[in-house]
């Protein structure tokens, strides 16, 4: 884990390697881990886990950051841990939380990565930039291709 800046937001990037937060990390009371996702972020190529801190500044809430490019992430990962990435490195990452999402036209449930409707704190109007880049790739119901009603950015 390292705590790092990129696109003018901080937050704590977790590698492959570093595993699961503790239910208490750097002094903070950790919020929001999913079991269905701890067992997702070992097989996952295209997700990182990370820690941001909202309101309460002794909470920090887990948030996954996701990238649809392909993009290698173990690359990614040596240059945080050796302080080398650029905000270009995450210019394709979308933060997201996990979710299970029912369709409400067929009533499938989905297990997703949704994009929260809450701002990249200290990088005002980054939010509204990467879902304007992101509106053509949200996903529909795989079962009857309505629309989920949610920024789904990734059905498992």
């Amino acid at each position: 884990m390292k705590k790092i800046q990129a696109e003018g937001t901080t937050f704590a990037y977790w590698t492959r390697a570093d595993g699961i937060p503790k239910a208490i990390e750097m002094g903070l009371q950790v919020k929001g881990l999913e079991p269905f996702m701890a067992t997702q972020l070992g097989t996952c190529p295209e997700i990182r886990l990370i820690l941001i801190r909202l309101l309460d500044l002794h909470i920090a809430y887990i948030r996954y950051l996701y990238w649809d490019n392909e993009q290698d992430l173990d690359i990614l990962d040596d240059k945080v841990v050796q302080g080398k990435f650029t905000d270009d490195d995450f210019k394709d990452a979308v933060k997201t939380v996990y979710q299970r999402t029912v369709c409400s036209n067929c009533g499938y449930t989905w297990d997703t990565l949704v994009m929260p409707p809450e701002p990249y704190l200290g990088s005002p109007g980054l939010f509204e930039k990467k879902l304007a880049e992101k509106v053509p790739k949200l996903k529909t119901c795989p079962n009857c291709g309505a629309s989920l009603r949610q920024l789904v950015v990734k059905i498992f």
